[in-house]
């Protein structure tokens, strides 16, 4: 006999299914491990169900089985199908009043998701299926019963109308709405600019830029601008035969006077419209290919809406012994506990270009602005190993005799810190 079912047309989705009238009274999904006993298990149910009022439709999930042994059982309101997946099985849940079915996974998924009542009868042995069933039985959110004990399927029927629905929180289309929305904003890429003031940095600047070029990300969401404060050397030189080769997104700005604040300021004024973030970046640190990557995908876990300003982890340059290393891991701890930093600064570009450098500051620029820019927002500190820098002020100073520098210098008043001259080591 052919089906009605065969004949109706296939839905593409759930929700185009949702407003079905539910033409089926009893759906019967018995699929699972095939056992020993499952078809004489079936065959009881087929003949209970044709003793039930109102249109009953199976499903045996097996294929490969003797379909002319259940022949006998198919009446104009009992139709059979060996399997039904894909749209189709949709289709018969959004059809059925009432479903029995084993207790698996999915198939409770679908009775969720459609609001259907359940009789639920585990697979023999499915320890899964067995605890699902004495769960969600015991939560009177399904009729529950066992493949060995005797089946009394009306009565059984009976109890569903007394089951509460069980409510979940939110069907598969807010799940897909959802994960969409977390794809899209883990997926988002900020729109990065990178500021790097030089003055004389010719032994530098070439190993700097190329690192800043190598970026792993999407040329059109980065720019790198190199703000060339007057050098005397070979600096713009350099810098000059890079940006030919950089395909514009190397932006060199050449200025005569000031000092580092003011070559900042100046960076901040050349930003592209659309920047969203602006690395300060000393011309002696480098800047591995993946930084712009680890930048972005952690402002995008941590959610950026209420950051304002940060700093990373420092390595210092290959080639460093084990004492310089353990300077910097220190340094790490303290830019983190303290909120300041050392080489290199991340800011938010709107609070940046609202905040700016004081430019009659020559050391310490850099803690000000963070203490400004913090007034916007919260400090972070992003845990890298793409930031490596030159040690030569420590091999110039020594590092102890440096680290006790900057402690005076970040504690002293700030009507002594303006226009201080600061000794430049090259």
């Amino acid at each position: 006999m052919t089906s009605s079912i065969e004949k109706s047309p296939v839905r593409n989705s759930c929700s185009a299914l949702s407003g079905i009238s539910p033409d089926i009274d009893y759906l019967f999904v018995i699929s699972g491990y095939l056992l020993e006993h499952k078809e004489s298990f079936v065959c009881s149910l087929l003949e209970q169900a044709a003793c039930l009022p109102g249109r009953k439709v199976f499903v045996l999930g097996d294929a490969s089985g003797d379909q002319a042994a259940y022949d006998c059982f198919r009446t104009n309101d009992l139709e059979i199908y060996p399997v039904a997946s894909g749209d189709l099985r949709q289709e018969l849940f959004n059809r059925a009043r009432v479903v029995v079915s084993r207790s698996g996974y999915t198939t409770v998924m679908d009775m969720v998701e459609h609001g259907k009542r359940a009789l639920i009868i585990p697979t023999p042995n499915q320890t899964e299926q067995e605890y699902l069933a004495s769960y969600l039985g015991g939560q009177r959110y399904y009729v529950t019963r066992t493949q060995q004990e005797c089946l009394d399927l009306g009565s059984a029927l009976q109890e569903c109308e007394q089951t509460r629905p069980f409510e979940a929180p939110w069907k598969t289309e807010e799940s897909l709405r959802r994960i969409s929305d977390g794809i899209a904003e883990l997926s988002h890429k900020h729109f990065v600019s990178i500021v790097v003031p030089a003055y004389n940095e010719e032994a530098e600047i070439g190993a700097t830029l190329k690192c800043l070029l190598a970026q792993r990300y999407p040329a059109d969401r980065y720019e790198i601008v190199l703000v060339e404060n007057g050098s005397t050397d070979a600096t713009r030189d350099i810098a000059q035969r890079i940006s030919a080769e950089s395909g514009g997104r190397l932006h060199i700005v050449p200025i005569n006077e000031g000092g580092v604040s003011h070559a900042k300021n100046v960076g901040l004024d050349k930003l592209a419209p659309d920047s969203e973030w602006v690395v300060f970046c000393d011309a002696d640190t480098h800047i591995g290919t993946n930084f712009l990557q680890h930048l972005n995908t952690w402002l995008n876990r941590h959610g950026d809406d209420d950051l304002s300003v940060g700093t990373t982890s420092i390595l210092p340059e290959l080639g460093t012994g084990w004492y310089g290393r353990a300077w910097f891991r220190a340094y790490d701890f303290i830019h983190r506990f303290t909120r300041t930093s050392f080489s290199i600064q991340v800011a938010r570009t709107q609070v940046a270009r609202g905040v700016r450098f004081r430019e009659d500051l020559n050391f310490s620029e850099d803690l000000n602005f963070i203490q400004e820019c913090r007034r916007y927002g919260r400090f972070f500190f992003l845990p890298t190993n793409q930031v490596s820098t030159s040690t030569r002020r420590f091999d110039s100073c020594g590092y102890l005799r440096l680290s006790l520098r900057w402690t005076v210098e970040a504690l002293m008043p700030m009507r002594l810190k303006i226009n201080r001259k600061y000794d430049v080591i090259r």
